[in-house]
């Protein structure tokens, strides 16, 4: 899921291939990793999706 760049495309994501991720183990993902968005849902945290600003 972290690789798909169709589904980075539907949130809004501007690097839909993840090559200018900051952390260079993440490079080449576009997506967080499922335990990443887990962790969200389980502690309640839901705010709009918004574009990843760091361009």
């Amino acid at each position: 899921m972290r690789k798909d760049s169709t589904l980075a495309l539907l949130v809004g994501k501007r690097d839909l291939t993840g090559e200018r991720r900051v952390r260079e183990q993440d490079r080449g993902n576009p997506l967080a990793a499922s335990s990443t968005l887990n962790r969200h849902t389980e502690i309640g945290y839901i705010r709009p999706l918004q574009a990843d600003c760091r361009g």
